[in-house]
């Protein structure tokens, strides 16, 4: 066993990280099917992208050998997701390609959906924004006039990152509000923490502190709410790295603790490795001593983690520190020594 099937697809990712692990809709499929869906998210879990993407293809086609016609679908989408997420664009391009040019009588809406948006993630990946947003914006409709506003509201957040990321702020920040807006009225409260958090990170980047710091703190709030610790220390983690910025390094390095003490609970060992060496950066000029501590429990962690340049880093700018302190006990020394030697006597008369 590799692990649970739940989960399975949030491994998946591609380079512009526009699909969601949730996009994808529930399908009612004859028992055999499922099991061979379930199989292919074990392997997803195992690594064995090979096998999972075979055993799809073996469950398209009992699709077409039982039934039901309306299956066939969503099961090319997922097949092409998971050739989009490992790099395979050509297959992918085929696989999706395949999917949407299937009679609509035999598909659902959600799962044309679906399709359109992972051809969309597709041109995402290649830089074909052009039709990558022809695409999305036909997926939301599609999900619009089926009533799935939670699909609608998961492509509308996706376009919003995009837009944040390519720093068209006026464009993310109406995508962001509408998606808060459709997530408020389903009452979805952990994915308004999400959308509040990446809206948090628009505002601080078009130099809004002050809503930043107000769409963090709800972000996190509701995160709580929600026990979704991993969520709550990215989010103090933010919150913190942008009250250092601005100068208000107490309150960063609180923002930051509770960042380390929410990673840890989670068992994010990563997150609490960036964290410590934030830390060391915070306390650097005021408290030097403390900094060291913080620099060598991450290069510590990082080196059992096998992230060579956080351990580097955090190394560098412990050997800093001790340098300095050594330096500075030198200076010290001779300046004590130097006073209990007295003044020196003044020349006698020529």
């Amino acid at each position: 066993m590799c692990g649970s099937v739940h989960g399975a697809h949030a491994r998946l990712a591609h380079p512009a990280e526009a699909r969601l692990p949730e996009a994808r809709p529930m399908t009612h499929t004859p028992r055999p099917i499922e099991d061979i869906l379930a199989d292919a998210d074990r392997l997803v879990l195992c690594g064995e992208v090979n096998r999972a993407r075979e055993a799809l293809r073996r469950a398209r086609m009992l699709t077409r050998e039982q039934g039901p016609a309306d299956a066939e679908l969503g099961i090319l989408a997922r097949l092409g997701e998971l050739e989009l997420a490992s790099s395979f664009y050509g297959a992918a391009r085929e696989t999706l390609s395949e999917a949407l040019a299937l009679p609509w009588d035999d598909t659902r809406i959600t799962d044309r959906a679906y399709a359109l948006y992972m051809m969309g993630a597709l041109e995402d990946a290649e830089s074909n924004t052009t039709e990558r947003d022809a695409l999305w914006n036909q997926a939301k409709a599609l999900l619009h006039d089926a009533g799935d506003t939670a699909g609608e509201a998961r492509i509308l957040r996706v376009q919003a990152g995009v837009a944040r990321r390519a720093r068209k702020d006026k464009r993310a920040l109406a995508l962001y509000g509408q998606a808060l807006g459709l997530y408020t009225a389903l009452g979805h409260t952990f994915h308004r923490g999400m959308v509040l958090r990446e809206r948090g990170l628009l505002h601080r980047q078009m130099e809004r502190p002050d809503l930043a710091h107000n769409d963090f703190e709800t972000a996190i709030e509701l995160f709580a709410m929600n026990g979704n610790t991993l969520d709550e220390a990215q989010t103090h983690f933010d919150l913190g790295e942008m009250l250092a910025s601005l100068g208000n390094l107490n309150d960063g390095r609180e923002a930051m603790l509770r960042a380390l003490r929410a990673f840890s609970s989670a068992g994010d060992r990563k997150g609490e490795a960036r964290a410590l060496i934030k830390l060391g950066n915070f306390y650097r000029d005021s408290a030097p001593k403390l900094a060291c501590k913080y620099y060598a429990r991450c290069a510590d962690l990082a080196g059992r983690l096998g992230l060579a340049k956080l351990e580097d880093a955090a190394l560098v700018h412990q050997a800093e520190l001790e340098q300095a302190a050594r330096q500075n006990a030198a200076a010290a020394a001779v300046a004590a020594a130097a006073a209990a030697q007295g003044p020196s006597p003044a020349p006698g008369p020529g």
